[in-house]
């Protein structure tokens, strides 16, 4: 298990390093429209052992919403559109890579922004059920509960190792 004092950056990139995470928080991304940041992020609360109540998932959305259509995601998108060209020609491949820093930066502006947003809240003094913070942001977007079941399964059980 990370411990409860590592930051949401270095969590969110242990966690996303995982086997299996990456595939799980994209095909999220891909399918739900789901903020990567916020799955990781929800997970990080829980091991801080903070509830995200609909409130705080509707302040944190609020805090990265812009943000992220107007910085992350084209930035995202662009990367994506460059894959099949950075192949075929090495000098695309160095802008990629380029691109792909710059996403990898805006993403920690939205990590910092949801860590410091979080900081002022109160940990709870009995643990949370596993999986509760993820449960409650990936109802938000709809996902169906056997799949919800079996990312949570598997998330909650990376973050507790």
């Amino acid at each position: 298990m990370t411990p409860p004092t590592a930051s949401l950056w270095d969590f969110a990139l242990a966690l996303y390093a995982a086997p299996g995470v990456e595939n799980i928080c994209l095909r999220l991304q891909d399918d739900f429209q789901a903020n990567t940041n916020m799955v990781l992020w929800s997970c990080w609360l829980e091991v801080q052992n903070i509830r995200l109540t609909p409130e705080r998932l509707e302040q944190a959305h609020e805090r990265i919403a812009s943000w992220d259509h107007a910085v992350v995601a084209p930035l995202r998108q662009l990367r994506r559109d460059l894959k099949q060209h950075a192949t075929q020609d090495h000098q695309v491949g160095s802008c990629r890579q380029a691109i792909q820093s710059a996403e990898l930066a805006a993403e920690k502006v939205e990590l910092d922004w949801l860590e410091a947003m979080a900081g002022d809240w109160p940990a709870e003094t009995t643990p949370l059920a596993l999986g509760e913070n993820g449960l409650h942001y990936l109802n938000t977007l709809r996902v169906p509960k056997n799949l919800i079941e079996e990312i949570l399964a598997y998330l909650v059980g990376r973050e507790k190792k």
